[in-house]
């Protein structure tokens, strides 16, 4: 029958033409798919509490400072850093005196990354940061409290304690040192706590006492 024939033939084109779509209709959505990932390999997102160092191929390529959206290639890399302030408080230390007196002073040290490049450079991370970070103030601390006799950091007299002062002096020695060859501005050195090891402990207690005693004979 030549209807019946009409009809077949209309039915096979289009079946024939929505098989030609759907191919297309794939590599459509393939490519908005790749389109997305690229768009979304190529926006960083920065916080306010962030550094961002892009990188391509292990080589720095810009550094990102200020919060919001920035863009790169979508191959390149972004590495993120704290840019908040740190606290790193190790364990006392101990150091010795100009009498010579041995002494554990308890410290710590607030910091935070100023240049992020160098930073990655010469620290890589907050461990290393912090390990640089304790071999530069602890040595400028040893030497500031060599430079002391005992009586300056242990006394009943307040007034006559000069430990700001050492922590101070150790601050400004350090700040320009740390911040070229870190990258981290050092923010303040504090003493938290000072003790005696237990062998100096009753030499001290001793002094203390006579110093009481011959006060006290002045007013009797």
């Amino acid at each position: 029958d030549p209807g019946d024939n009409d009809g077949t033939t209309r039915g096979g084109k289009e079946n024939a033409h929505k098989k030609s779509m759907r191919p297309s209709r794939r590599h459509l959505l393939l490519s908005a798919a790749i389109v997305a990932i690229l768009v979304w390999r190529s926006v960083v997102a920065l916080d306010q509490s962030e550094f961002g160092i892009v990188t391509e191929f292990g080589r720095h390529v810009a550094t990102l400072r200020e919060p919001g959206l920035h863009f790169k290639l979508p191959y390149q890399s972004v590495l993120r850093f704290d840019r908040r302030l740190q606290l790193y408080n190790p364990r006392p230390s101990e150091f010795l005196t100009k009498d010579p007196k041995n002494i554990l002073l308890d410290v710590y040290a607030c910091w935070r990354i100023s240049d992020p490049l160098i930073f990655l450079q010469r620290a890589t991370d907050t461990a290393g940061a912090e390990a640089r970070l304790h071999d530069i103030v602890w040595a400028e601390l040893a030497a500031e409290v060599g430079t002391r006799p005992l009586s300056d950091l242990v006394s009943e007299k307040p007034n006559e304690m000069v430990s700001d002062k050492v922590m101070a002096a150790v601050l400004g020695r350090c700040h320009e040192r740390v911040l070229s060859g870190l990258g981290v501005e050092l923010v303040d050195v504090r003493l938290k706590r000072l003790n005696l090891p237990e062998q100096n402990k009753q030499s001290v207690f001793d002094r203390m006492r006579a110093e009481r005693d011959r006060i006290a004979r002045q007013y009797r």
